[in-house]
């Protein structure tokens, strides 16, 4: 490896030494569901969506199901008292837009009518059962021959069958069952379900679900699912998520940033016009370090104290050296601040923003930071620096692969090995033999760019726009995965390892990946 420090020009060097092993990538192809279920569990690949748009309830002895236009079948299990992981496009449901969802007593299928489909789960196989992949349809919608009330969808014609409940804090029911939030929003009451404990499920357009009390006739209200974006960025915050993105829809409600509690199903949305210390929620990246998140926008960073509540925006004016950040990284006492034109860091506890100065990186673009312990790595259009030490100068690093090393967009660390995504391919470093591995030939099979870098115990995945990559150490080769194999969209963008799990944040929602699993072998 060369090292270039401060004053060195940069050269144009021909590397002779390419190691380029593992040089194709396997695909896999499944005639219908049924063959993708031979290779996967129904719960390895889940997704999450905005799922706020219900049109249909039904109840079985264990859970209620509510059909959804945008995130497929949510589901409650009522003895344990939770939200289960959803039904969506990823474990089985042809379409994540369904209309109708009903549960048959006498077999415990669940049949569910999507927009341009229909499709059975056998909860013997546990699998969905799609009518378009068959060539015989032997199954029914059942029928309600049940003359009570309970357990059986009305639409908002009947909601004069309720008595007009009392919201519990912050929101307001009004006469004609308009939900009003405290942002003086507004939601309809589309329909509700009565369980067999009389409490009255309610569908409510754009919000999620409310939750009456058919005995002190109050109600509480979850809003659910991602905000209205193109998802983008996602970070944990102990065990709570939040994620964030671009607008899908300027001026719709239920934008912005999401935050999705551990303790709570109900999400948390914050938009950009109801904070005035966050001019822009369109935000790429996200870091959190203890009760303090910060968020990498179009302008600038903004900062949120989960504890105070307090918000605070920095910009040009307190130093920022671009409105464009791209990337955050916490590493010491500091948060680190990619920018279009620079780099910046902000000690954890202050309000100061520091420029980070060398002559190389006037009007540098910096797309990527990691932080290797005291090591700080770089990524830039025109190669890879590194700040060794906390006092040290930064270093100009040259590869020795045959992989062009231009236009580093995402950087990987995991213990002594960094892993760079590059215009040319993929490029792997091994800190304590010095040892570099190209894989050029990645570029010509999967178009670059290439997003985000996450390294596990089980592999080494990359998010592109044709799906997620993986490079399987052991047997030396790469695997794509697409949407045939569960993944939600093939446009990915973030990777957070999370244990066994992968979260990938697509351009559609989030998919959580199970990895690794014993039963399963990913050739």
């Amino acid at each position: 490896m060369r090292f270039y420090g401060g004053g060195i020009s940069l050269l144009l060097i021909l590397i002779l030494s390419a190691s380029v092993s593992g040089q194709y990538v396997r695909k896999s192809r499944f005639a219908n569901e049924q063959a993708r279920r031979v290779q996967y569990e129904l719960d390895d690949w889940v997704s999450y969506l905005q799922s706020r748009h219900i049109s249909h309830i039904a109840e079985s002895p264990d859970y209620l199901y509510f059909a959804t236009r945008d995130g497929g079948v949510l589901r409650y299990n009522l003895y344990d008292r939770y939200w289960d992981y959803p039904y969506t496009t990823s474990n089985g449901l042809p379409e994540n837009y369904v209309r109708e969802i009903y549960y048959d007593r006498e077999n415990a299928f669940l049949y569910a009518v999507t927009r341009r489909d229909e499709a059975v789960f056998n909860p013997a196989s546990e699998e969905w059962i799609i009518r378009s992949q068959q060539l015989s349809w032997p199954y029914q919608k059942p029928v309600n021959r049940d003359s009570s009330d309970f357990g059986r969808f009305f639409d908002e014609r009947q909601l004069d069958k309720l008595p007009l409940f009392l919201a519990n804090r912050p929101y307001v029911l009004m006469g004609d069952w308009r939900l009003q939030d405290e942002n003086f929003e507004e939601f309809p009451v589309t329909g509700f379900l009565k369980d067999r404990n009389s409490k009255v499920w309610m569908a409510v357009e754009g919000f999620g679900v409310a939750i009456g009390d058919m005995f002190t006739q109050r109600a509480d209200f979850i809003q659910l699912g991602l905000p209205n974006i193109r998802p983008r960025a996602i970070a944990y915050q102990q065990k709570d998520l939040w994620v964030a993105g671009l607008p899908a829809n300027r001026g719709t409600s239920r934008g912005g940033i999401g935050f999705w509690p551990f303790s709570d199903p109900s999400w948390q949305y914050y938009q950009d016009r109801w904070i005035s210390e966050m001019p822009s929620d369109r935000v790429v990246d996200i870091a959190t370090a203890g009760q303090r998140v910060w968020f990498a926008s179009d302008m600038g960073l903004t900062r949120f104290d989960t504890k105070t509540g307090e918000w605070r925006h920095f910009g040009l004016s307190e130093g920022l050296l671009d409105n464009q950040v791209l990337d955050l990284e916490v590493t010491g006492d500091y948060l680190y601040i990619a920018t279009e034109n620079g780099l910046n860091r902000l000690l954890l506890e202050g309000n100061t923003l520091e420029k980070v100065r060398d002559s190389r990186f006037v009007s540098l673009r910096f797309n990527s930071i990691a932080a290797q312990g005291d090591t700080l790595w770089a990524g830039t259009p025109r190669g890879i620096f590194r700040r060794p030490g906390l006092k040290a100068e930064w270093d100009f690093v040259v590869p020795e692969t045959a992989t062009r090393d231009d236009q580093v967009r995402a950087i990987a660390v995991k213990d002594s090995v960094v892993w760079f995504a590059t215009g040319g391919g993929a490029i792997e470093y091994h800190l304590k033999s010095e040892r570099w591995e190209g894989f050029p030939q990645l570029a010509l099979e999967i178009t670059p760019p290439y997003r985000d870098i996450a390294v596990t115990s089980g592999g080494v995945f990359i998010a592109t726009g044709e799906g997620l990559l993986k490079f399987d150490r052991q047997g030396r080769f790469w695997k794509l995965f697409t949407e045939s194999d569960g993944l939600l969209d093939n446009r990915c963008y973030k990777l957070l390892p999370d244990g066994q799990f992968l979260w990938i944040v697509t351009d559609s929602g989030l998919t959580q990946f199970r990895w690794y699993s014993e039963m399963r072998a990913d050739y």
